[in-house]
């Protein structure tokens, strides 16, 4: 039985802080935008209201990725999951070991 491969039709990109979440959308059809919302419930609210305004967006379609940090990704993370997103979590020693500091030494 072959099964239909899913295609991303958008990905959205999330540095989570203790204080609050900055969300960037890329769709494939080259649509990008930026936002900074709170890192609580009130801010998840305001972000799916901002995700639905775009018209581009659904949970079923997007691909949410972003940096684990611990206790600051929990509440937001739970949020996705309740809505059945499609979440990519990425450990920071992986990303640091991976692609380094900015920190250039001379």
């Amino acid at each position: 039985m072959k099964v239909k491969q899913q295609i991303q039709q958008t990905f959205i990109g999330i540095d989570v802080s203790k204080l609050t979440l900055d969300v960037s959308i890329i769709t494939v059809d080259g649509y990008q935008q930026h936002e900074q919302f709170e890192n609580n419930a009130k801010g998840f609210k305001k972000l799916h209201t901002w995700l639905h305004s775009t018209n581009l967006f659904s949970y079923e379609t997007a691909l949410f990725c972003m940096e684990h940090t611990g206790i600051y990704t929990r509440q937001f993370v739970q949020f996705l999951m309740l809505r059945n997103a499609k979440v990519w979590m990425e450990s920071a020693l992986h990303l640091k070991k991976k692609y380094g500091n900015d920190k250039r030494k001379k």
